[in-house]
């Protein structure tokens, strides 16, 4: 999709250690890569200390502010902020902080806000104060609106697992999968399991489930562990894996560069109920789940109530007759595992991160579909005098006339019309799409009211990419007058194309695929 410069600078702010994990950053890094894939820039202010991790992020393309301060401090607040500045100076576009991380309490949040740039908190246990951000992202499976209930919400929920933050190279491994999941396999040797346990593993329950598969005796396994760049028990477990080595096959890997491949091809992955259970839904790999830290349980039980995955429980209890049977049982089981894998494949599509990049852009814009109750409203809009005089046809349209094309136009599966609104209701104005084909070809009215408030382009972007990304159209076009500069502007902003004139129709035609 093409690059827009709705997409302005984006600061991050997110940590990553032994004792936390990888999971806050790595998930920001998906957020990065789709506000990157979008034309934005982005900088990450973190106190990470892992020099591989830092290392990825300069690697992507992203800049990096090793924050000096103590994280969650008024100091670490001051910090970003002036890091925020400093990123965005001499761009175009508003600007926009993420924050991310439990150790950012409310009055830190109120302190980034107070700088005037958009706010996105992630926030995994509904705890947050709604009044801090703009936008909050809680991308558990079991987030509703119904768990930030008796708050006063100023900002928007963007919830579910439908946002949840997969890097890119997992969306591209995902195009390999449906196949895979269409049918049961046809034999009962499954013989290849993954391990992965977090990317700190303070506990060391990688060296746990280790020490218990020397117990397995059914058949030879081939192992593959994988070992985060926070780990800090690297020595212990090649000592546990070479111990294991005569009973199975064992290959131990640090922070390998084809981890969604190496996933992909397990029949079975052993798996902390952290943010690895959404890579492993979205390559429909089959799972067996480990609580590793009490912010877990909420997942881990949804997913077991949807039968999604097998949660063996609380890793400082776990024995070899939680983990053993419920193994073999999936490894000899070709349709228990088919069932897994299709329903867990069926919960994350890997396209989390764009629809999160998406609505930072167009906040606080949101679309509804027009009804029969907005005939006056679109015909007030329509008639207002500048929108005539920059149509292709100038002349007043007729209530007698409206009435029957409305109703034709709302019955009809090849248009769709759509209202937008700000986050108080008001109406910002109507977009169309009329499809030929794989063709929709849009056309914008802004409310005359809300003219020169940027509204436009948000507009535009979200109808235009609501209808690419659900499949009803492949390719969206609009022809706009050439001495129409606010609406060349609007498409520019939004990130179409100019493709030239349209055809000796005297206007000039933009497409967005």
């Amino acid at each position: 999709m093409s690059a827009a410069p709705l997409f302005g600078p984006l600061c991050i702010r997110a940590d990553a250690g032994p004792s936390m994990g990888i999971g806050h950053l790595m998930r920001c890094l998906a957020l990065a890569q789709a506000w990157q894939d979008r034309g934005g820039a982005v900088t990450f202010v973190t106190a990470t200390g892992e020099p591989a991790l830092l290392s990825r992020l300069i690697r992507e393309g992203f800049a990096v502010h090793e924050l000096k301060a103590l994280p969650g401090t008024d100091a670490d607040a001051g910090e970003t902020l002036a890091a925020a500045a400093k990123a965005a100076a001499g761009m175009a576009g508003s600007g926009w902080l993420v924050v991310d991380g439990y150790q950012f309490p409310t009055n830190y949040l109120r302190a980034l806000k107070a700088g005037n740039y958009g706010l996105l908190a992630v926030d995994d246990l509904a705890t947050i104060d709604l009044q801090a951000a703009d936008l909050v992202l809680n991308q558990n499976k079991q987030a509703t609106a119904g768990m930030y209930a008796g708050r006063v919400a100023s900002s928007h929920l963007l919830l579910g697992s439908s946002f949840a933050l997969l890097r890119r190279e997992f969306l591209l491994a995902r195009e390999t999968v449906p196949e895979a999941m269409a049918s049961p396999p046809r034999n009962g040797d499954a013989r290849d399991v993954v391990i992965t346990l977090g990317g700190g593993d303070p506990a060391n329950v990688t060296g746990r489930v280790l020490e218990l598969l020397a117990g397995f005796r059914d058949r030879r396994l081939r192992l593959t562990v994988i070992v985060g760049p926070a780990n800090a028990h690297l020595v212990a477990l090649r000592d546990s894996a070479a111990q294991l080595q005569p009973a199975h096959d064992v290959a131990l890997l640090m922070d390998p560069p084809d981890l969604p491949a190496l996933l992909a091809r397990a029949d079975v992955a052993i798996s902390a109920a952290g943010s690895s259970c959404w890579e492993l839904a979205c390559l429909g790999v089959p799972m067996l789940l480990i609580v590793t830290a009490d912010n877990q349980r909420p997942s881990a039980a949804a997913l077991a109530a949807d039968d999604l995955a097998i949660v063996l429980g609380w890793h400082a209890g776990l024995l070899a007759t939680d983990l053993l049977p419920r193994l073999r049982t999936l490894l000899m089981d070709p349709s228990a595992r088919h069932r897994l894998s299709r329903a867990a494949g069926q919960l994350i599509d890997g396209r989390g991160a764009g629809r999160v990049a998406e609505r930072i852009a167009t906040f606080p814009v949101r679309l509804r579909t027009a009804t029969a109750a907005d005939a006056a409203l679109l015909h007030d809009w329509a008639n207002d005098p500048l929108t005539r005089r920059m149509s292709f046809s100038t002349e007043p349209i007729p209530w007698d006339t409206h009435q029957p094309w409305l109703t034709g136009r709302l019955a009809n599966p090849d248009c769709r019309l759509y209202i937008g609104e700000d986050d108080g209701g008001e109406a910002l104005g109507q977009v169309r799409l009329d499809r030929a084909a794989a063709t929709a070809t849009l056309s914008i009215g802004v409310a005359p009211k809300v003219r020169g408030r940027g509204y436009a382009a948000r507009l535009v972007r979200l109808a235009a990419v609501e209808c690419l990304q659900s499949g009803w159209c492949r390719i969206v076009e609009a022809r706009v007058r050439p001495e129409n500069a606010a609406s060349l502007a609007t498409f520019r902003r939004a990130g179409f194309t100019a493709r030239g004139p349209a055809g000796g129709s005297g206007s000039v035609l933009f497409s967005l695929v």
